[in-house]
């Protein structure tokens, strides 16, 4: 008798979590279509973004088009944030982030690539580069003033950095930077490159949280990107570690 009645117990367990379980999967992810209908009903930031956050899963457009159309819609800019920050776009290095070449040739998406950190100490000092394989990046213009398109909540300068990439060819063919910071003794939590690394560039915001970077002049043929990453280096040789990105591009003559 008591078998039976634990057999008993033990199905309608088994219901009960089947029937959780297949409403959980019938729950459809948040969208774009969803957070449109909730701005237009007027829900306010503070509920949408809260439902955001507590959604069990959710499926946001935020391409380039999808942005305009909702800033068009009447989403506001903090809404829009936390659907891109949910979506995982605006994460440094995440591999949902977007950024988008534009110049004379086109628009053109960018494939991000990984960077080491390296590191080498002197007497006095201690260098601190980052460094991506290969010589040569697949995408490539004749433009001297491309464009870079990123996702950002405020302008993505001190985040995100337009780089010029030098070259080593030896054993290990890469392309690198050095970082700024470095001294004697000290800790640097460093992701900027260089000044002599970066390409001075105006930002202007186009559309809601959608920021394009323009070099303030022409640039030379070389090898190029849109670099964010955190860097943490030490005095001691080998402490450097991290985590860096690298969309790149490369300008032809």
């Amino acid at each position: 008798m008591a078998r039976r009645r634990y057999g008993v117990w033990a199905l309608s367990l088994a219901l009960a979590c089947a029937a959780v379980v297949s409403a959980a999967q019938q729950e459809k992810p948040l969208d774009n279509a969803e957070i449109i209908a909730l701005t237009k009903l007027d829900m306010g930031d503070t509920v949408i973004i809260a439902k955001i956050k507590a959604a069990r899963q959710v499926a946001f457009d935020t391409s380039t088009d999808a942005l305009v159309k909702l800033k068009e819609a009447g989403v506001s800019k903090p809404v829009i944030t936390a659907m891109i920050e949910r979506q995982g776009a605006p994460a440094a290095g995440g591999p949902e982030q977007k950024v988008t070449l534009r110049s004379k040739d086109g628009s053109v998406d960018l494939k991000p690539i990984s960077g080491i950190a390296k590191s080498q100490a002197s007497p006095f000092s201690i260098v601190t580069w980052v460094q991506f394989e290969g010589l040569a990046a697949k995408v490539r213009t004749r433009d001297r003033r491309p464009s870079l398109v990123v996702a950002s909540d405020g302008d993505p300068r001190g985040r995100w950095w337009y780089v010029k990439t030098s070259l080593q060819e030896d054993e290990e063919d890469y392309r690198y930077f050095d970082l700024e910071g470095g001294g004697a003794f000290s800790m640097v939590w460093s992701g900027a490159p260089e000044r002599g690394s970066v390409v001075k560039c105006d930002a202007v915001e186009e559309g809601a949280g959608l920021w394009v970077l323009t070099p303030v002049k022409e640039l030379k043929p070389g090898e190029y990107g849109l670099f964010s990453g955190q860097i943490q280096s030490g005095w001691f040789p080998g402490m450097t570690q991290g985590q860096s990105v690298l969309f790149d591009f490369g300008i032809d003559k």
